[in-house]
């Protein structure tokens, strides 16, 4: 029988809401507030996973995992704002570079 815990399906949910931040984000084509947004969302789920684990029923794995989950997401949110100055303008001008560099060493220039 599957026991269905709050904790348990916080945790879930802030690590597939995580994994689908990264599919979408990965090539930064969309605004930083998107990211932000759902990084803060998710952080939060994975405290209330942290927090409902330990008040409900304490399982050491899942609330180290939940833990992790939060302290990886705060880390991220946390390195995008440190970062925000390059936005996507910043991810356009490092692929240009990327070009003009195999460009130069190839002599096949790639039109954008």
């Amino acid at each position: 029988m599957i026991r269905l815990d709050a904790a348990t399906v916080l945790l879930q949910w802030s690590v597939g809401g995580l994994f689908f931040l990264w599919v979408t984000t990965r090539r930064r084509q969309i605004g930083l507030g998107y990211g932000w947004l759902l990084r803060g969302v998710y952080l939060v789920m994975a405290v209330g996973a942290v927090a409902a684990g330990r008040a409900v029923q304490p399982d050491g794995w899942r609330d180290a995992c939940a833990t992790g989950v939060a302290a990886a997401a705060a880390a991220a949110l946390v390195v995008s704002v440190i970062r925000r100055k390059a936005g996507v303008s910043g991810e356009r001008e490092k692929e240009e570079r990327r070009n003009d560099r195999v460009a130069a060493m190839t002599g096949i220039d790639r039109a954008t």
